[in-house]
């Protein structure tokens, strides 16, 4: 009965992490982030890698990166907009029935304006009771193949310059639309 139960909890959380597109692990080390963590950074630090199949490419003006904090009664979003620091081609390693994927991969970091406007909620995470953090990343598609239906995107989130990426979306299959 344990194995069973231990198998059914690893399922759930393999069919939650396949299902989101958001790793497991993201998800853990994003729900242990506390107020004092996010109040700290210096948002000239943040950086957000984007990463879309080779024959595509995003708006960067269009690009923002958004903080939603606070208790379900009294919620702060707080949208900041990107600009590109660089860019490269990789491969992105596939997942399950998928092989590596070559990509165009975008390098972006907050605007002098987006910066400005974090360190000025800075204080009001600090103060937030909960603890509850999200992150959502927006971005538009204005090249695609031809006949294209849909794009699988990657996107990554650093919040300090010696801190790892975490994985927000990890090759997430997107409609685009008509």
């Amino acid at each position: 009965m344990r194995r069973f139960i231990t198998f059914f909890i690893s399922t759930i959380l393999f069919m939650l992490s396949g299902c989101a597109s958001i790793p497991v692990g993201t998800m853990m080390q994003l729900s242990s982030m506390s107020p004092q963590y996010l109040a700290q950074i210096d948002p000239a630090q943040v950086r957000v890698r984007l990463s879309v199949p080779q024959g595509y490419a995003i708006d960067i003006d269009a690009s923002q990166l958004a903080l939603t904090y606070g208790d379900n009664a009294n919620k702060t979003r707080l949208a900041m907009h990107l600009q590109q620091r660089g860019g490269y081609e990789e491969k992105r390693p596939g997942k399950f029935f998928r092989k590596a994927s070559p990509v165009k991969t975008y390098l972006l970091a907050l605007t002098p304006e987006a910066a400005h406007a974090l360190r000025q909620h800075q204080p009001d995470i600090l103060a937030s009771r909960n603890g509850r953090f999200e992150f959502d990343i927006t971005t538009s598609v204005i090249k695609q193949p031809e006949g294209a239906t849909e794009v699988i995107v990657w996107a990554d989130l650093q919040l300090t310059e010696h801190a790892q990426f975490l994985q927000l979306i990890d090759g997430a299959t997107i409609p685009l639309d008509s």
